[in-house]
């Protein structure tokens, strides 16, 4: 079973890079981090989890989401993955039938940034 945890706290990176000894993939903040940030992150990485990204993409979208609106603590978020896990092959929801996973593997943290763009665009017009 995999398991992933999200620490969307300060200071928390300690906390997970412990708890990614037994888990594949802990997200946790190097140091203190801004509430507008925290909200932004989050909200970028989970829009992509729930449309079926991989932990490793969604973690690149929300880092893109903080760039998109001009939040300068990128660096803050860190992803912490056990030994033998790769968090590019984790999904947390499944991927729709008309996903090809082929294409997220090729999905690079700019291209990342090029669907958070387009999610941003999106929610701006509604």
């Amino acid at each position: 079973m995999i398991f992933n945890v999200a620490l969307n706290a300060c200071f928390s990176s300690e906390q997970a890079k412990a708890i990614a000894e037994n888990i594949d993939c802990v997200i946790g903040m190097s140091s203190a981090i801004s509430d507008e940030a925290a909200i932004n992150f989050s909200t970028g990485f989970y829009l992509a989890i729930a449309s079926g990204r991989s932990v490793q993409n969604a973690f690149y979208q929300g880092l893109a989401r903080l760039k998109l609106e001009d939040i300068p603590e990128e660096h803050i978020p860190r992803l912490f993955v056990r030994n033998n896990s790769d968090p590019s092959k984790i999904f947390v929801v499944k991927p729709s039938l008309s996903y090809n996973t082929a294409v997220e593997e090729c999905l690079s943290k700019e291209n990342a940034e090029t669907i958070a763009v387009n999610e941003i665009k999106k929610e701006k017009k509604t």
